[in-house]
């Protein structure tokens, strides 16, 4: 979760970097970042007096209600779009193709998704339906039932390429899902992996993942 935008973009360009892992959070804040502002708050707010004006706190940015409005306006029409294709064109829909989709759908060069769709780089999101874009999956899903994401494509092809890979080099920010993921398919090399982890794990950082107790309850 980052307010900034164009110093994230240069990396995901081909020869520099070959797949992307994230969490739902990093795809939709991305997608939503290009749709209205987020700003720059601070971690001691409490959600409490915060939601009581329209506004959620997602480490120390803020993020109005309203984005999340323009978000689902924008993302449900595209959701229809992928269950006429999955439906009519035999199109097998996995988190890397759906946000691959977004990326292009947003059309936006500040977007990290549509830079990495644009140099065909997958975007590996294992936990996809965690978060908004779960609940926008979820709510569309009573609407038009049949939408179907292959976790196992994706599997398979960050393993397989970690797997037939002479050199593998992995930058890891933050713990969690993400990390897991990678460091689980680079188990499986027979090459020489490279790490680069910086440390950015603080107590500011907690959030649903490893949250403390006090930030269910919006202190």
């Amino acid at each position: 979760a980052k307010p900034f935008r164009v110093p994230e973009v240069p990396p995901v360009s081909p020869g520099r970097v070959d797949v992307l892992v994230t969490t739902a959070g990093g795809v939709e804040e991305d997608l939503i970042k290009c749709l209205a502002p987020t700003y720059i708050g601070d971690f001691s707010l409490r959600g409490r007096d915060l939601r009581q004006n329209g506004i959620n706190r997602i480490g120390n940015l803020l993020v109005p209600n309203d984005n999340y409005c323009k978000f689902e306006d924008w993302l449900m029409p595209i959701l229809e779009q992928m269950v006429d294709e999955q439906e009519t064109q035999g199109v097998r829909w996995t988190p890397s193709r759906m946000i691959a989709r977004l990326g292009k759908e947003i059309d936006n060069p500040e977007s990290v998704c549509y830079w990495a769709q644009k140099n065909k780089i997958p975007v590996l999101s294992p936990a996809l339906t965690d978060g908004s874009l779960g609940d926008m999956i979820f709510f569309h899903s009573y609407k038009r039932p049949g939408l179907v994401l292959d976790i196992v494509e994706d599997l398979r092809l960050i393993n397989t390429q970690a797997i037939f890979a002479r050199k593998t080099g992995m930058i890891i920010l933050g713990g969690g899902l993400v990390k897991h993921h990678i460091a689980n398919a680079n188990l499986m090399v027979y090459a020489d992996a490279s790490l680069v982890f910086p440390l950015l794990v603080a107590e500011t950082f907690a959030q649903r993942a490893d949250a403390f107790p006090v930030e269910p309850q919006g202190d």
